[in-house]
């Protein structure tokens, strides 16, 4: 019974902490912290997938490229390699290959930029919900 006790004890502040790390703020991660440029190149490319697609997904895919070339280009070094994925899959996926669509390693790549970018450069604390930027 005692230890039972215990190890329910150990759950809930194994899970506190848990919790605790999950909330801690962005702007104090160990990450580096990204360049104005690569926040300017992230806001651009922000931008320009909030407006409804004109042509076929690989001309979407084509006029995305130089969007994403200019965060690879400066993005911090740890997150230099999935900027390049995500580059890379544009670049394939405009000239037709649809074998990215579905790839793990691409949609990681992307998830990891979009979040560097979201949370590196201030995206979700300077919306105000009043629909303006």
């Amino acid at each position: 019974m005692r230890v039972r006790r215990h190890l329910r004890i150990a759950v809930v502040i194994v899970a506190a902490a848990a919790a605790l790390a999950g909330c801690k703020d962005p702007a104090k991660s160990s990450a580096p912290h990204p360049t104005n440029a690569f926040c300017d190149a992230a806001t651009r490319y922000d931008q320009a997938i909030q407006k409804p697609g004109k042509g076929t997904q690989a001309e979407q895919a084509a006029a995305q490229v130089p969007l994403v070339e200019q965060m690879a280009t400066n993005a911090p070094a740890d997150l230099k390699h999935a900027a390049d994925v995500f580059v890379d899959a544009l670049r394939r996926r405009a000239a037709g290959d649809t074998s990215v669509v579905d790839n793990r390693t691409v949609k990681q790549a992307v998830d990891d930029v979009n979040r560097r970018a979201g949370q590196g450069c201030g995206f979700y604390q300077s919306q105000d919900g009043s629909g303006g930027m």
